[in-house]
């Protein structure tokens, strides 16, 4: 049986005594018949739960909430990103949170950008690169493929390098191979 400690986020602690203390009636209930898991989470006669009857059932909320469709497992991706991400917490930390043995299982499987975020990089990177092209690609003759190019407002990649926030490369470095044979 897997333990786990339960961090001190605010309700927690007290939506847990609240559910131990109603487990607790149900087992007095159910007397000679209750069975000792261990388990936080049981059925009314304290038998393990079944994993896809818990799905099934979060599934039926989820619907039954209006809320975009999202998997139980789905939550945990959502957990590892907004740990990574937003929270800004170490991936040993998520790792031990999600009850991983490695953080590069965690990294490799469960974190992920956020499509937001996603999103703000690329127009970060679209923001930093000029649209704007002065010159046809090595003073070549302009074809309909680069027309159309640089018609859409695409960066020439071939334009002075001035163009594009960066120095002009100087004088190419001599070769220092020696000619002379061994």
């Amino acid at each position: 049986m897997l333990h786990r400690p339960v961090s001190g986020v605010s309700g927690t602690a007290e939506v847990l005594r609240a559910w131990r203390k109603a487990q607790l009636t149900e087992r007095m209930a159910w007397a000679g018949a209750w069975t000792d898991t261990g388990r936080v989470w049981t059925r009314e006669d304290g038998s393990a739960l079944r994993s896809a009857g818990i799905s099934e059932r979060f599934d039926t909320l989820v619907a039954r909430s209006g809320l975009p469709p999202v998997t139980l497992h789905g939550l945990r991706h959502g957990a590892a990103t907004m740990l990574q991400v937003t929270a800004g917490q170490p991936d040993k930390v998520i790792s031990e949170t999600l009850g991983h043995s490695t953080v590069s299982f965690t990294m490799d499987i469960y974190a992920s950008v956020a499509e937001e975020l996603a999103e703000a990089a690329a127009v970060a990177i679209a923001a930093f690169i000029p649209r704007r092209a002065k010159t046809v690609p090595n003073g070549g003759e302009m074809t309909a493929e680069t027309r159309q190019g640089l018609s859409a407002g695409t960066r020439n990649p071939w334009s002075p390098a001035e163009d594009r926030g960066f120095e002009p490369r100087r004088a190419a470095r001599p070769n220092r191979i020696s000619s002379a044979a061994p």
